[in-house]
């Protein structure tokens, strides 16, 4: 198995520490995918609001410039560069971002590296403009998507943002969701990050959903399943863990021992 990971990067004025945190992380990212056995590449593309200024929407690192060198986060490294210096401003005030129109733009942009799984993994912390460069709705850009021969797409931004990307399901991928804060990326703790992108590496490595839906939550935003046992909870087995050292014995069945009433039976 190996993953090619196109990042969908919000360049507005709130996103820095997103940016921050993938630069000084990549390598460690990198890592990650190896520990699972799975080779992997990158490419990116930051995108800022093309309503507002079509000539800052978009910056594109391709796969062909985003290979690792031997020693992990060497200063070199294009992409790696490009998230440390990226700058962050802009973002219209026109409630939304140019997220989906970034997401079809750059599966054209970029070359693929002959891989066995495509991944996108969008970070914001707005909605999506439908009505945008390359976009037209939601059903159009699907289709794009799903045409492109994505499998997965993971969604990185704030839980009162989660919503307004629904319609993004129902296609031939799989969409994963990862809150990074409850309303502002500002209020984000690093270690909710850094387990979203454990989280990032272990779905990516893993099989193809097919059209599937999964959200990652919080264990306290499920119902506690009366059926669902723990062993840890058993102060002793249900049976023995084998039967070494166990007598079992089994007395004959007789004929006085099977009573029936005839008086029961019609």
């Amino acid at each position: 198995m190996s993953v090619g990971v196109l990042f969908v990067i919000d360049c507005t004025g709130s996103m820095e520490r997103i940016h921050r945190y993938l630069g000084k992380s990549l390598a460690h990212i990198v890592k990650m995918f190896d520990e699972e056995e799975v080779p992997v590449q990158f490419a990116c593309i930051g995108f800022r609001d093309h309503k507002a200024d079509p000539n800052t929407a978009f910056e594109i690192i391709d796969f062909n410039s985003s290979v690792l060198p031997p020693i992990f986060g060497a200063s070199e490294h294009k992409l790696v560069n490009w998230l440390n210096t990226v700058q962050s401003f802009g973002g219209g005030s026109n409630f939304g971002e140019s997220s989906l129109s970034a997401i079809v733009h750059g599966i054209q942009e970029v070359t693929w590296p002959d891989v066995k799984r495509r991944v996108i993994a969008l970070f914001t912390d707005d909605k999506p403009h439908l009505e945008d460069y390359l976009v037209s709705g939601w059903d159009g850009a699907k289709q794009f998507i799903s045409d492109s021969d994505i499998e997965q797409i993971h969604l990185f931004t704030v839980n009162r943002k989660i919503d307004s990307y629904d319609d993004l399901d129902g296609h031939e991928y799989v969409v994963i969701r990862h809150k990074l804060a409850e309303s502002a990326i500002d209020d984000m703790v690093d270690d909710d990050l850094e387990s979203a992108m454990r989280n990032f590496v272990k779905v990516s490595s893993s099989g193809n959903f097919g059209p599937s839906e999964i959200i990652i939550r919080d264990d306290d935003d499920f119902e506690i399943n009366p059926f669902d046992f723990d062993d840890d909870d058993l102060d002793e087995p249900l049976l023995p863990l084998s039967t070494e050292g166990v007598e079992v014995t089994a007395e004959p069945i007789t004929d006085d021992d099977i009573v029936i009433d005839w008086d029961d039976l019609d």
